[in-house]
């Protein structure tokens, strides 16, 4: 027969145990926002590297070939032909080049974007099972908390219930349960350690090497984006040459603007 004597000392004994894997819990809580919050900046880094050079760099570098190929048509339409047709056959040939060039660096970089597109469909299908497994993250806590509130609920309304409960209470009941409690906290404690192995030797050094690619990745985005802009410059001053050496002497009411 169990003692209401030896059942306190029980009961104490959980409770101190209680506290300490409660303050185990709540740290690997703590540890695993401050994880979700690095994982959160990146992902947010990664999509400004991404606006930046798709939106950005890409824009301007496409613009810069279009300006290429605008001051290599003019160069050719200028060429003066005699009536030799060898003449008028390079030109034609050379116009017909340019349009190869210009169409071979359009279709491969097409294949680029293609497979671009791809992967992140692969990733969009990815992030979509991250959606679900949030979500059922979220239905554990409704369930749970649909099954405290139940208990709650009947003790609250169920006349003498909870009366009931505590008039049927024994002490070998109480040791029973203590053994349960003190079982549920060993395990309780058992994932505990688990999970934190898990936060600090699964995706700490790998978060923080995303976030070095990602800096080298934004450096590498400034460098293409001056590279971009002297060409941008070449192009300004062809266009001036153009003007000089093909148009110099015809007026244009735009030419002081």
């Amino acid at each position: 027969m169990a003692t209401s004597t030896e059942n306190k000392a029980l009961i104490l004994t959980n409770k101190k145990d209680l506290y300490g894997v409660e303050a185990k819990v709540f740290r690997n809580k703590q540890a695993l926002y401050e994880e979700r919050a690095d994982i959160e900046t990146n992902h947010d880094l990664i999509w400004r590297n991404y606006h930046s050079a798709f939106q950005g760099n890409r824009q301007m570098a496409n613009l810069n070939t279009d300006g290429i190929f605008k001051n290599r048509r003019e160069l050719l339409a200028a060429m003066v032909i005699t009536d030799c047709p060898i003449q008028a056959n390079y030109r034609a040939s050379h116009m017909n080049k340019q349009k190869i060039e210009y169409l071979d660096n359009r279709s491969k970089l097409n294949e680029k974007v293609a497979n671009v597109n791809a992967t992140m469909t692969g990733i969009n299908a990815e992030l979509i099972e991250i959606n679900k497994a949030i979500m059922c993250a979220n239905a554990m806590i409704v369930a749970f908390n649909t099954e405290q509130l139940e208990k709650n609920s009947k003790w609250l309304n169920e006349a003498g219930a909870l009366e009931a409960v505590m008039k049927a209470a024994t002490p070998d009941d109480n040791k029973a349960k203590i053994a349960a409690n003190a079982s549920r906290i060993n395990e309780i404690a058992d994932r505990a350690r688990a999970n934190n192995k898990a936060i600090h030797e699964g995706l700490e050094g790998k978060i923080q090497a995303n976030k070095d690619l990602i800096k080298a990745n934004k450096d590498k985005i400034e460098e293409h984006r001056l590279k971009i802009k002297d060409n941008a410059n070449t192009i300004r001053e062809n266009q001036k040459l153009i003007l000089e050496k093909i148009y110099g002497n015809v007026e244009s009411k735009y030419e002081k603007k």
